[in-house]
């Protein structure tokens, strides 16, 4: 009676076990060289449209789009994704203090964009950035162009920005309020408080 009373047991342990596995993808897999069976790659899903991976210790991460096929690969880095909408996905990765870096992906059409550096406003499929300036070998120009065309829509705007200690943010606010309007909020060289609607121009 005992046997008995002891196989029933590990049988409805081992349902129950069974029963507590997910459902869902893991959140490891790894992918394994098929001829020397060496694990190359270990995949980390983070969301629908993203997952991270690591290869060899470095980690990168893969965009799918939202069929589920992959349109992009980051060999390095690990961004923080954030859905912006059904469509658009922002990843961002630090490039050390006072430094972000931002590439935006349309999930839809399988669109990726470059790599934007501290990316100060965007909407209505612009990307508003502050950038060098050639001729006053500055930090000093203001960029606002399509989302993933730089060449498309292109303006840009010279402005003498504050310069202080690391850290200072020189440029205070910008926020479209319009589909081709921009705000922008700024302390010029004089220390004073500037604010500008800039309109930009599509071409």
């Amino acid at each position: 009676m005992k046997k008995i009373i002891f196989c029933i047991l590990i049988i409805i342990f081992g349902l129950w076990a069974c029963a507590n596995e997910p459902t869902s993808p893991t959140e490891h897999t790894t992918i394994y060289d098929e001829t020397t069976s060496i694990p190359t790659m270990e995949i980390r899903y983070g969301g629908l449209n993203y997952a991270w991976f690591s290869f060899g210790g470095a980690l990168g991460y893969i965009v799918y789009d939202n069929e589920g096929n992959e349109f992009f690969r980051g060999d390095w880095g690990s961004p923080d994704f954030t859905m912006i909408s059904e469509s658009l996905l922002r990843a961002d990765t630090s490039g050390g203090i006072g430094m972000l870096h931002t590439r935006f992906f349309d999930v839809e059409r399988g669109l990726f964009s470059p790599m934007y550096a501290n990316v100060q406003a965007f909407d209505h499929g612009w990307v508003v950035y502050r950038g060098w300036g050639a001729e006053t070998q500055a930090f000093d120009m203001l960029f606002a162009h399509d989302m993933f065309n730089p060449e498309l829509n292109l303006n840009s705007f010279q402005r003498v920005f504050r310069t202080g200690a690391f850290g200072d943010h020189l440029l205070q606010e910008a926020r479209f309020i319009y589909e081709n309007t921009l705000f922008i909020v700024y302390y010029n060289s004089q220390n004073e408080r500037i604010e500008e609607t800039l309109v930009l121009e599509r071409s």
